[in-house]
């Protein structure tokens, strides 16, 4: 199992220098070079993942028997499409069109089956792979929101969305007023499982029991308020407080301060439908 662990993180690492490097050479074209950053940065932060999941199995003590092993074969399929181009970077003869197959062909691979089995081996259940899986079905819509705008890649982002879901996108909002909590719930039920809570401590018993890609929370509620709420959340679960976006009537010279010392967006009520949905959009680009 940790000799899995380390050859992931090994997989992990070349796939974020190849796209740090992709995406210094590319530099020409800042859409295609920002994308590839926002790339590296998402290979840094599942090679974190493998490392949590090795701290979890050596906590637990007692190290799970996997039902799988990965034969030089894959691992050689696997890694051959990243040195490839790694070569091609190094010899500036690397295309665009070089790099996005090399991209398609990491994500086709096994390399996301395998990276998703031992995550779920390590610790099925906990708060940590549900924010693991969070995170990767995170870089995987980030992808495909790119290949769709690719010309002449209609097959590659068939096959990229074809590739099953390892997570269902979880919204939590927190308001004291029951029509607003419904409006929420019915205009984004499309694109991800609400959970409401009345107040700020049900909130916080929603949010220690689940993952939640987004947190949308009133101020002034009855019980715990949103800035209390905000501080007990991610004062266990720290990486929560890119996810928080807080929404109120009002608003004071405490809550302003509050939200810049932060990082946390605020939007004014009444909220545009259009506005609200940009905000939530910005607060997904935040963890991707």
């Amino acid at each position: 199992m940790k000799e899995l662990i380390q050859w992931l993180q090994s997989v992990e690492g070349l796939a974020r220098a190849l796209y740090a490097e992709a995406a210094t050479q590319c530099s020409e074209d800042p859409t295609f070079s920002t994308f590839l950053r926002c790339l590296a940065d998402d290979e840094g932060r599942h090679f974190d993942l493998m490392e949590r999941a090795a701290q979890l199995l050596t906590s637990a003590g007692e190290v799970p028997i996997l039902a799988i092993a990965v034969e030089e074969e894959a691992r050689h399929r696997i890694e051959c499409p990243m040195h490839q181009c790694f070569e091609k970077l190094k010899r500036r003869e690397a295309t665009r069109k070089d790099i996005i197959e090399a991209m398609v062909q990491v994500e086709f691979s096994e390399l996301n089956d395998i990276f998703t089995y031992v995550l779920r081996v390590s610790h099925p259940s906990s708060m940590v792979f549900q924010e693991m899986a969070a995170i990767i079905q995170e870089h995987k819509e980030s992808v495909e929101r790119f290949v769709a705008q690719v010309t002449g890649a209609e097959d590659s982002l068939h096959r990229l969305q074809k590739l099953p879901r390892i997570w269902t996108n979880r919204y939590l909002v927190a308001d004291d007023d029951p029509h607003l909590r419904e409006v929420f719930t019915a205009l984004f039920k499309d694109e991800a499982e609400v959970v409401a809570a009345i107040d700020g401590q049900e909130a916080l018993q929603a949010a220690q029991e689940a993952f939640f890609n987004v947190i949308i929370s009133d101020i002034e509620m009855p019980k715990m308020n949103g800035l209390e709420f905000f501080r007990r959340a991610t004062q266990d679960h720290p990486g929560l407080a890119k996810r928080f976006l807080f929404w109120s009537g009002s608003t004071t010279p405490e809550v302003e301060a509050f939200c810049r010392e932060n990082e946390v967006p605020y939007l004014q009520k009444p909220v545009g439908i259009s506005a609200l949905r940009q905000a939530i959009k910005s607060v997904r680009a935040r963890t991707t």
